[in-house]
């Protein structure tokens, strides 16, 4: 199923599973940690935590960064850090 240029996107909707980077950076967001914050706490660029969160919410099929927040821990896919 696809749909002109960002038919990729669509198939990554249902797929919902998400990378280490995604999931510790939506368990910060739901901590309330700015991107900022997030990238200096994760040791990344603030541009990929941009990304990061960027794919999580194509990833979940949800239009906002806060409803994927609530996706992924509805979920189950966070609470999450490295390590852990």
């Amino acid at each position: 199923m696809t749909t002109g240029s960002f038919g990729w996107k669509i198939d990554r909707q249902h797929q919902q599973s998400l990378y280490p980077g995604q999931r510790e950076a939506l368990t910060r967001r739901g901590l309330g940690a700015s991107n900022p914050e997030i990238a200096e706490a994760m040791g990344v660029a603030r541009q990929t935590v941009a990304s990061y969160l960027g794919g999580a919410v194509v990833a979940l099929g949800v239009a906002t960064i806060e409803e994927a927040v609530t996706a992924a821990r509805e979920a189950g896919l966070t609470p999450f850090y490295r390590g852990a």
